[in-house]
């Protein structure tokens, strides 16, 4: 069983990295006029919105088997949760730049912290086989909650980016020049 999950894991990673390939060219092609500054990258919505998912691909089994196993791990795994939601926020904030609907694309900052995510990402899914079968104490407790972060942070940040970039897709793309100010006699 375990094996065939590894196989369609990987069919899906490969189809993922395919599909984020595509999309990475055509944004670039799409994107001649755009200015971008240092650490900053352009993204199509669409990658962006397929990020959360391929969280869920690499860690979702392990989260849910840790998840369903008593009520303990499903308690810690709701107490992750609403941190993974403040993480997204703030990550959202401080990696979108703008969005350019034009393209249907987004500028994002670089950082260390998606780096670092994308670690402990791939770490959580390394160690899976051992934490699968050990369910017991403190340490697992926390293993889930740190998965619940994980995953909901992601589901979090895109959807905070997508709210965002609908927004800025409502409003004019020009920038109004605020009023004269005048002096008084």
């Amino acid at each position: 069983m375990q094996s065939s999950n590894s196989g369609v894991t990987s069919i899906i990673l490969i189809a993922a990295m395919v599909y984020i390939s595509v999309e990475t060219r055509k944004g670039r092609r799409n994107a001649t006029g755009v200015a971008l500054e240092k650490r900053e990258r352009l993204r199509p919505l669409s990658i962006t919105l397929v990020d959360p998912l391929i969280s869920l691909v690499l860690i979702g089994q392990i989260y849910w088997n840790l998840a369903t196993s008593n009520v303990w791990h499903a308690l810690f795994a709701v107490l992750g949760a609403p941190f993974g939601v403040a993480i997204g926020w703030a990550r959202a904030r401080v990696m979108l730049v703008r969005a350019i609907p034009e393209i249907k694309s987004v500028v994002l900052r670089r950082s260390a912290t998606e780096y670092a995510l994308l670690a402990l990402l791939l770490g959580l899914r390394i160690t899976e086989d051992s934490v699968t079968n050990n369910r017991a104490g403190f340490a697992s407790y926390a293993l889930t909650a740190l998965i619940s972060l994980a995953v909901v942070e992601a589901f979090a940040r895109t959807g905070f980016i997508a709210q965002q970039y609908l927004k800025e897709m409502k409003t004019p793309s020009q920038i109004v020049p605020p009023p004269p100010h005048q002096s008084q006699p």
